[in-house]
């Protein structure tokens, strides 16, 4: 009986440690199970990341291109023709912007898409909308274009990290207000975060070494940088075709203003380095005349202060810029400056002369007026004349020198004037434009 017992005790203890075994492999089992539970939602998770639309502490968070389209295509599913429209004309601009090249749409494209959705939207309200939402998908599109052009200048590596967060911002706001459309309102989007694309500098500068491969070498830059203007001349042609269509925005207004001032400088540089090519090949002795002639009428005639600082500067100005071989720094409107203040002080002078030839007919008359018997006071008619005459005689010498460095400066200068008004006018015509919107 003892030894039943004992194996009888031999069996529980044994079972206790089979249940203890199993409990611990149990146990681990379950961990390891976590444990793979976990990598999983990690990996998931990084993958619904690296897609640009993900879940975060309640919120959807878009922080990609790609992200920005699949939350715009889920959200689009029961919009309204003319909405859907402009869904897809975002979608375009979306698909547009991710490349470098910049290609696969217009602008004349975009505003028939705009066309279109107007005419199918319901109401006035859903047609400014729809104008607002088309207006700031301009805005991110053509500055997506710049910046690709501008950060691919190795010099100003700074200067383009900031230009692609705002390009990122401007695209955001652009994204957030087609989505609020689509949803029927922005107070739908509470739970919505949608993230600057370049909100990290590794992002940036992933970004902008995909723009070096895509610029090439200097000429292909220049030509990229040739094409971005001449795109954005066409952007101003385009818009004043079609105003009506898109109507008032400061968007847009905003948009154009800050082209016009990139336009206008870039056609003065253009102009300017034609008559600075002129100007290189003239002999500084000649300029340095110019002014030295300006300076004697100057201090012959005694003509306006604000003359002879204009005169005076504009031609020391482009001497010693001439005599220094600084052709960059010679600017047309110096040359015209000087030019205006000759005319100027011409004017003034010829008026003056008129003035002094009406003063002497009446001296004279007094003159003659005066009995034969008064001498003395016709001695004094006759120092007045005299006085008169001999001012009237330094004033037409002056004018002879005025005139003289006016034919000098047309003869070598002919074209300058045209140029300032080419540029005035170019800039007129944008302007013109511009207030359209």
């Amino acid at each position: 009986m003892a030894f039943i017992d004992k194996l009888k005790q031999v069996s529980e203890i044994a079972g206790q440690v089979t249940q203890s075994v199993k409990g611990i492999t149990d146990t681990i089992g379950v961990k390891v199970s976590e444990a793979k539970e976990e990598k999983t939602k990690k990996k998931e998770q990084e993958a619904a990341i690296a897609s640009g639309l993900y879940e975060q502490d309640g919120q959807l968070i878009v922080s990609s291109i790609d992200g920005m389209k699949k939350w715009l295509s889920n959200l689009g599913k029961d919009a309204t023709p003319a909405i859907m429209e402009t869904l897809q004309s975002q979608l375009k601009v979306l698909n547009t912007i991710q490349s470098p090249t910049m290609t696969g749409m217009a602008v004349d494209n975009m505003i028939f898409c705009l066309d279109k959705a107007i005419k199918q939207a319901e109401t006035d309200i859903e047609k400014t909308n729809i104008r607002d939402a088309f207006a700031s998908m301009l805005q991110s599109y053509v500055f997506f274009a710049e910046a690709n052009v501008r950060c691919a200048e190795k010099a100003h590596q700074e200067e383009s990290k900031e230009l692609l967060t705002q390009a990122g911002s401007i695209l955001s706001d652009a994204v957030v207000k087609t989505a609020g459309l689509v949803a029927g309102g922005s107070a739908k989007l509470t739970q919505t975060t949608v993230k600057n694309i370049f909100d990290s500098d590794e992002v940036k500068e992933g970004y902008i070494k995909k723009l070096f491969a895509w610029i090439g070498n200097k000429t292909e830059y220049e030509q990229k940088i040739n094409n971005f203007y001449k795109t954005i001349e066409m952007l101003f042609e385009t818009l004043d075709d079609y105003a009506d269509i898109l109507g008032k925005s400061i968007l847009i207004n905003g948009m154009l203003s800050r082209y016009r001032v990139m336009l206008v400088d870039r056609r003065t540089e253009q102009k300017s380095e034609d008559f600075r090519k002129r100007v290189s090949t003239i002999d500084p002795a000649k300029i340095s005349a110019l002014t030295e002639g300006i300076s004697n009428s100057v201090s012959i005639t005694g003509i306006h202060l604000g003359n002879i600082t204009k005169a005076i500067g504009a031609g020391i100005g482009l001497a010693a810029d001439a005599v220094a071989g600084r052709r960059k720094s010679m600017d047309i409107n110096s040359f015209c400056m000087l030019q205006d203040a000759i005319e100027q002080d011409l004017q003034e002078q010829e008026s003056k002369l008129e003035q002094l030839t009406s003063e002497l007919e009446g001296l004279k008359s007094q003159y003659r007026e005066i009995g034969i018997l008064k001498i003395s006071q016709k001695k004094e008619c006759q120092a007045k004349i005299d006085a008169k005459q001999t001012e009237m005689k330094e004033i037409s010498e002056t004018l002879k020198q005025l005139k003289n460095k006016r034919k000098e400066m047309k003869d070598l200068f002919p074209d300058s004037y045209a140029i300032l008004k080419d540029i005035k006018d170019y800039e007129q015509r944008l302007i013109t434009i511009e207030e359209k919107f």
